[in-house]
C-alpha cells in the first residue's frame, strides 16, 4: 500500500493518470472524431456556428477576444483596451493613463487559447516588455484580484423560453502552505 502510494506520488505517474495534465491534442482527440463526423452529415466545420451565431466560430477557433466582449453589456466586463502587434510603446502608455487604469494590468492576445501568453504585468516597463513579444494584436485590461475563478455552463434550446446551468467549474491555483521545517519540493511531495 505505502509502494502504490508513493508511486502514485512521482510527478510522471501523476501526470499519467490525471487527465487534466495530458497534451491538449490527447483530451480532446474523441472529441474530434466526434466533430467530424457531425461535420460530415451537416456538410460544415463549424456546423455548431448556429448556436452562437454572432461570435465567429461559435467561439470554438481563433475568435477575437475583443469582438466577443464587445457583445457583452458594458456593465458585465471590465475596460479592455486593444492594441495592434506594432504599436509604439509611447502609445501604450498613454492609452493606459488616459483612461486611468491602475496596476496590476493584464495584457493577452486578443486571439488566444488556454490562457496561452497571458501575463500580469505591475508597471510601465514590465507592460512595455510584454508588449514587445507579442506578434499578434492583444489586448489590456484591469487585474481583477477575486479570489475564485468559475466557468458557468448554461443552455437554452430553441423552443424554451429560459435554458439551464448544466455545469459549474472552479478553477483551483496552486498552493504551498509551508510548515516552518520542510522545503518547497518536500511539501510539494507530501500532497499529490
Amino acid at each position: 500500500m505505502k509502494l502504490l502510494k508513493k508511486i502514485k506520488s512521482i510527478p510522471f505517474f501523476i501526470k499519467l493518470l490525471n487527465w487534466e495534465y495530458w497534451p491538449f491534442a490527447i483530451v480532446y482527440s474523441p472529441i474530434y472524431l466526434v466533430w467530424f463526423w457531425y461535420s460530415l452529415k451537416a456538410k460544415s466545420f463549424f456546423f455548431f456556428g448556429a448556436s452562437n451565431p454572432t461570435i465567429k466560430n461559435a467561439v470554438f477557433l481563433m475568435e477575437s477576444k475583443k469582438e466577443t466582449d464587445a457583445l457583452l453589456p458594458e456593465k458585465y466586463k471590465p475596460l479592455t483596451l486593444f492594441f495592434p502587434f506594432d504599436t509604439n510603446p509611447e502609445t501604450i502608455t498613454e492609452s493606459i493613463r488616459e483612461h486611468k487604469l491602475n496596476y496590476p494590468l493584464i495584457i493577452k492576445p486578443d486571439i488566444g487559447i488556454q490562457g496561452k501568453a497571458v501575463v500580469k504585468v505591475n508597471n510601465d516597463y514590465e507592460l512595455i516588455s510584454a508588449a514587445s513579444r507579442f506578434s499578434v494584436d492583444y489586448i489590456i485590461q484591469p487585474f481583477i484580484p477575486f479570489p475564485k475563478e468559475m466557468g458557468i455552463f448554461y443552455v437554452r434550446y430553441t423552443d424554451d423560453e429560459y435554458g439551464k446551468i448544466t455545469g459549474i467549474m472552479e478553477k483551483e491555483f496552486l498552493t504551498v502552505k509551508g510548515d516552518g521545517i520542510s522545503s518547497i519540493e518536500q511539501l510539494l511531495n507530501q500532497t499529490p
